[in-house]
C-alpha cells in the first residue's frame, strides 16, 4: 500500500513538472538565422526567420523587413516560405494564405529596400506546433565585397491575438530583430592565402636555420 501511494505521488510530481514546463512555453517565439555568401554572378545570401507558433489564435500580422538595397536584390522568384513541413514559393503561400481567408495579399516589395507582409484573417487560425520559416532570398549586387557585411533587419513584427482582441509586439523599430549577412572569400581566395602564408613561414625557418649554421661556422673558425 504504501509503495502505490508513493509511486502515486510521483506520477503526480511528474504531471505537475510536464504541465508546469509546457506552460513555460512561450506562445510564439522568433529568432533570425544569419548567412553567408561567395560574391559573385549568380550569388544569393539566404537569412531565414523563424516563427514558432507554441499555442496561438492567429487573427493578423504586421511583418516589415529592411535591407540595404546597394548590397543586395530580394528575389522573389526564388524566395521560399516553410509552413507546417511544407515549402511553398511566395506566390504559392500567398495563395494559401487568401484561400485561408487571408486579406489583403501579402509581400509586397514595391520599394527597394524593404518588404512586408501585412493583412488579417476572416476567421482566426489556431496555430499549435506549427512552425513558420521565411527564407527570403537576396541577390548580392556588385559593391558587397568578401569582408563585408549587412544586415536584414525585422523592424516590425505585431501578431493579433484572436482570442484577447490584443496586439503582441515581437520586433520593433526600437528593438529590431537582424539577421547578418557576411561575404566571404572564395575557396580558392582561401587556399592561396594560406599558401602564402606557408611560403612565408618556410622561408623565415631557412632563414633561421641559415643564421644558425653560419654562426656555428664563425664559432668553430674561432676555435680553430
Amino acid at each position: 500500500m504504501k509503495i502505490l501511494q508513493q509511486l502515486s505521488l510521483f506520477v503526480g510530481g511528474c504531471a505537475l513538472c510536464l504541465s508546469s514546463a509546457m506552460a513555460a512555453l512561450p506562445a510564439v517565439s522568433v529568432s533570425a538565422g544569419d548567412a553567408s555568401v561567395v560574391p559573385g554572378t549568380g550569388a544569393q545570401a539566404m537569412p531565414t526567420l523563424t516563427i514558432t507558433f507554441n499555442s496561438y489564435d492567429l487573427a493578423s500580422i504586421d511583418l516589415f523587413v529592411d535591407y540595404d538595397a546597394t548590397l543586395l536584390s530580394l528575389n522573389t522568384s526564388d524566395s521560399k516560405v516553410v509552413f507546417a513541413g511544407t515549402t511553398y514559393t511566395y506566390s504559392e503561400f500567398s495563395n494559401a494564405l487568401v484561400t485561408a481567408g487571408f486579406s489583403p495579399v501579402p509581400f509586397d516589395s514595391d520599394l527597394p529596400g524593404q518588404y512586408s507582409l501585412s493583412g488579417f484573417f476572416l476567421t482566426g487560425q489556431t496555430l499549435t506546433d506549427s512552425i513558420l520559416e521565411l527564407q527570403p532570398a537576396f541577390d548580392v549586387l556588385g559593391p558587397f565585397k568578401p569582408g563585408m557585411s549587412t544586415q536584414v533587419i525585422v523592424s516590425n513584427l505585431l501578431l493579433g491575438n484572436a482570442l484577447t482582441n490584443d496586439f503582441e509586439t515581437f520586433a520593433s523599430a526600437e528593438n529590431p530583430i537582424i539577421a547578418t549577412v557576411t561575404a566571404v572569400p572564395e575557396p580558392e581566395t582561401w587556399l592561396m592565402l594560406l599558401g602564402g602564408l606557408g611560403l612565408v613561414a618556410a622561408a623565415g625557418r631557412r632563414r633561421r636555420l641559415l643564421q644558425v649554421s653560419g654562426s656555428d661556422s664563425r664559432l668553430v673558425a674561432a676555435c680553430c
